[in-house]
């Protein structure tokens, strides 16, 4: 087996050699750059071997650096009179071939795959961080009111109720469940639920998009709710629907911050209401979020 394997490195190299454009001897130190990586056979691009590429340095004292998956590992090298590569590093060894600028690793860190490097190609940029949109994240407090209410619902416009929220991570890529509970519904028994998928869009916090749930006893399309950070206070997350049934209807904002913010900044028509006699108490003793409102945990 293992005879088979150095005539398939040989074979690839000569091939590979061969499509160059100098038979003069290349010095073998230098910067090898990933080209593509074959796999069972077939021709594969590197990023689906090793993300970001892979890269090794090779330095004249026998040193030299792999880097690949993020990672930069330190190697010692030697290269054999029949151009046989070995690289070593703390947890792995590399095993292939090298000449005339062009090396080729076997199997190359267990991966299964030849992988073809070659000297003077571009280094790969290094990816941008994905956003994680962490700021969505977590337990929120604040209110919801009614307005322009109709049938039934006529004269709840002025019927503003503490909320409660919570926003848990569904993947790091900015998919959430949201949570909404109130005075008058225990969080198990919630006001509103429904999916939240966050995009990147270039500013701070991303852009909010609702999914599908319900509100009530109504289910949401996706996209029927409006969730934004953009508000007149900082730190601060707002909600707006609609809700009808035959009998009546109202339109719906609810505005929430962080549980542990101060409300201090806000006009007093944007307060909740139990800001002071409710919240404040449970926050400065260092409470979490209740599953229940209850007046009488502030005491």
């Amino acid at each position: 087996m293992k005879k088979t394997i150095c005539l398939v490195l040989a074979a690839l190299l000569l091939m590979l050699c061969a499509c160059g454009s100098s038979s003069e001897q290349e010095p073998v130190p230098g910067l090898y750059v990933a080209e593509y990586a074959k796999l069972f056979g077939m021709k594969t691009d590197i990023n689906k071997v090793f993300d970001g590429g892979f890269i090794v340095e090779l330095r004249e004292d026998g040193t030299g650096t792999a880097s690949y998956n993020g990672l930069d590992v330190e190697i010692t090298w030697t290269v054999l009179k029949d151009n046989t590569f070995r690289g070593e590093g703390e947890d792995f060894r590399l095993n292939g071939a090298v000449d005339k600028g062009v090396m080729v690793l076997e199997n190359a860190l267990d991966s299964g795959a030849y992988v073809v490097l070659r000297k003077g190609l571009p280094v790969p940029t290094a990816k941008p961080e994905a956003k994680t949109f962490d700021w969505w994240g977590g337990d929120w407090y604040g209110w919801w009111q009614m307005t322009d209410c109709t049938g039934i619902y006529e004269g709840m416009q002025a019927d503003r109720k503490d909320a409660l929220c919570h926003l848990s991570p569904l993947s790091p890529a900015g998919r959430f469940s949201v949570t909404l509970w109130d005075e008058e519904n225990a969080r198990e028994d919630n006001l509103a639920e429904f999916e939240l998928t966050v995009t990147d869009d270039g500013s701070t916090n991303g852009a909010a998009a609702s999914g599908k749930g319900y509100f009530m006893n109504q289910n949401l399309k996706t996209g029927e709710l409006t969730v934004t950070d953009q508000s007149q206070y900082a730190d601060t997350m707002l909600i707006q629907g609609s809700y009808a049934v035959p009998n009546g209807s109202f339109r719906f904002t609810v505005m929430l911050r962080p549980w542990g913010a101060s409300w201090d900044d806000a006009a007093a028509e944007d307060m909740p209401a139990h800001y002071s006699d409710w919240y404040l108490p449970l926050v400065e003793r260092g409470a979490r979020i209740p599953a229940v409102f209850d007046l009488d945990s502030a005491n």
